[in-house]
């Protein structure tokens, strides 16, 4: 590869990314609908995108497996042949093949050898009673029903990448509002980039010129677009050619995570910096001071605000790869299941994102392959042939929720505490006294499954507990619930950020601890609660009658005993919040609210329960943040 060419190659690796995810959603929804050709012209589109942008880069493998997709899908595109099960699997197969060539070919790598898989896709392209690919015309369409017919003069940006991808964008949007008449130049000039940086569209539609207009300029490298009214009346002429959106409002900017990591830990030292300088004007009398620092906290803040918005990313990102990965799995175990996925809109840091990721796939392999029945077990039991896991994200304060749920066999509990009993795992006194969510977390510990046989998919009881622990060290929590004959729902509860969180400080004697403020439910004063002993332990009782225990924070923190006495005045109670559970924290000291920076703990102290990282204070004190997952789990 050229140099000029291999400062595109990461541009090129991130689209490509976009255009392979595109195919793959379009494919999915055509095998659900085949009768409904609206995916048909993304995955055509998303094929020829790709092509002309291997050309571009010279992988010429991946060029040629795109253009048999893209010869493929004009068959169905034309209605020359029906989009079936057959079809389907060869063009999944053939977007597998170009993940791998363009990683081969971006590498330097020898590509996998996929001649069988080519000469599929000519196959199926070419057989007997299918018209051999030819490409459209230049300027070839359908007229359109009504609507305006407009000139759009589209113009890149100088020194734009990849021109022929970005006209092609550009056309596909326009296909999406209307038909494209003609284009000039035409579309073969437009693939081999053998034009300027300006190029004119004739398309028709009902869409008003400003939205024609707001749909370009969302592509990529466009910086400008000119919309006239050649004929029809969608609008007034004398509004066709107001002027178009300023560069600045609609560019983009790729930037490395490197960069993003390096700004929120600049942004962690600040917040530090700023604690600091807090104290120490606490120490002095000086309204200018107070109010440069006062200003000096509303932009840091906001500086802060900006920099975490970067580093969010929406769920859809990886919630978007699993559908194939569930078609998949069904047909591999004979089972009819549809996935639905919703609120891929909510966002999460992308530290978070990148690892949730292994932990959501188990949960939907164990729904697929334990939750879900076959067809005919399900239209026994009288459900529906076909199956349906729901994956679903929620935003709650500054958490997020993420839920699988199916409507399978559900879990059997006494099959699950038989087995945790037969190894070893609880004793068998217990039976009931635990609750359904108690026997249903025993599939959570190392080691477990109901299981007899290991298969490829599971049974080796390796999973839960990995889930569980992953979950944990991001700071969250997972709950289970289950109905016998109905279904199965797991949910997860992670933090939004990793990095800066609000806290609530809390001290005894002279140690000082953060608590998480979105596991705090409510602070109370000693006065305002009846505190009692139960069994020798000290309990109150919430507003709604529930009865929880009251842990000292010191004894919490290791530092003496759980049932020890509760101060008769000083103390705070506050009420901790862990996935389906309440305890009382009596603290001595209540220090305030803070924004403090998580420093992870060294790998030694990993292991020690109630401690989930380390901050720094303004005035240079280490205060450590409290767990609330296992904070009560230390005996006294």
């Amino acid at each position: 590869m050229t140099e000029d060419m291999s400062a595109y190659r990461d541009v090129f690796l991130s689209e490509s990314a976009e255009y392979l995810q595109s195919i793959t959603d379009g494919l999915l929804a055509l095998e659900a609908n085949p009768d409904d050709l609206g995916p048909v012209e993304a995955i055509f589109r998303g094929a020829h995108s790709l092509k002309g942008m291997a050309a571009a880069m010279s992988y010429d493998r991946t060029q040629e497996t795109a253009h048999r997709m893209e010869s493929l899908m004009d068959t169905v595109r034309r209605k020359t042949q029906r989009a079936d099960a057959s079809l389907i699997d060869v063009m999944l197969q053939a977007t597998d093949a170009l993940r791998d060539l363009i990683a081969a070919e971006s590498e330097g790598t020898a590509p996998p050898d996929i001649a069988s898989l080519l000469e599929a896709l000519s196959a199926r392209a070419t057989q007997p009673g299918v018209a051999e690919y030819m490409p459209p015309a230049d300027g070839a369409a359908a007229d359109a029903d009504g609507g305006a017919l407009y000139r759009v003069c589209v113009t890149l940006e100088d020194g734009c990448v990849l021109k022929g991808v970005r006209a092609y964008m550009v056309i596909k949007r326009l296909s999406h509002m209307g038909t494209v008449v003609e284009t000039k130049p035409g579309a073969r000039e437009l693939e081999d980039e053998q034009f300027g940086l300006t190029f004119e569209v004739m398309f028709r539609t009902k869409v008003l010129a400003d939205g024609v207009r707001q749909a370009i300029m969302g592509v990529t490298e466009v910086a400008g677009v000119e919309v006239d009214v050649v004929e029809g009346s969608a609008e007034p002429a004398t509004a066709a050619r107001p002027s178009a959106p300023r560069i600045s409002d609609t560019q983009t900017v790729r930037i490395s995570i490197a960069h993003l990591d390096s700004m929120v830990d600049l942004v962690g030292e600040l917040v530090i910096l700023r604690s600091r300088l807090e104290r120490i004007a606490g120490e002095f009398d000086r309204p200018d001071l107070a109010e440069a620092l006062d200003a000096l906290e509303k932009v840091s803040t906001e500086l802060q605000h900006e920099v975490m918005r970067t580093r969010m990313v929406p769920v859809g990102n990886i919630f978007n790869r699993f559908p194939r990965m569930v078609r998949d799995l069904a047909h591999s175990l004979g089972k009819d299941v549809a996935l639905d996925t919703s609120g891929l809109e909510i966002e999460l840091d992308r530290t978070v994102l990148d690892e949730i990721g292994d932990p959501i796939v188990h949960l939907l392999r164990n729904a697929v392959d334990h939750g879900i029945e076959p067809p005919a077990e399900r239209r026994a039991a009288g459900k529906p042939a076909r199956g349906t896991v729901t994956l679903t994200a929620e935003r709650e304060r500054e958490q997020v929720r993420i839920t699988v749920t199916d409507d399978g066999r559900g879990l059997d509990r006494d099959r699950i505490w038989a087995k945790a009993v037969e190894r070893g795992i609880i004793d068998p006194a217990l039976k009931d006294s635990l609750s359904d969510h108690d026997v249903y977390m025993l599939a959570c510990t190392p080691g477990f499954t109901t299981a007899e046989t290991a298969t490829r998919i599971s049974g080796r009881g390796v999973g839960m507990d990995v889930v569980k622990g992953k979950i944990e060290y991001l700071g969250g929590s997972i709950s289970i619930r289950s109905t016998h004959g109905q279904g199965t729902s797991v949910s997860l509860v992670l933090p939004l950020t990793l990095a800066i969180i609000q806290a609530l400080l809390v001290g005894c004697s002279d140690r000082i601890y953060a608590l998480p403020l979105s596991a705090v439910d409510e602070v109370l004063s000693l006065h305002e609660v009846d505190i009692k002993r139960v069994e020798g332990r000290p309990t109150m009782v919430l507003r709604d009658g529930e009865v929880v225990s009251v842990y000292r924070l010191e004894s919490a923190c290791g530092h003496g005993s759980f049932d020890g006495p509760i101060a008769s005045r000083g103390d705070h109670i506050v009420l901790v919040r862990t996935a389906e559970s309440v305890h009382a924290l009596a603290v001595p000291q209540l220090l305030g609210r803070r924004e403090i920076v998580i420093k992870p703990l060294s790998r030694l102290f990993r292991g020690i329960r109630g401690f989930g990282g380390a901050t720094v204070l303004g005035d240079g004190r280490v205060a450590l943040i409290l767990d609330p997952r296992t904070l009560f789990e230390r005996e006294g």
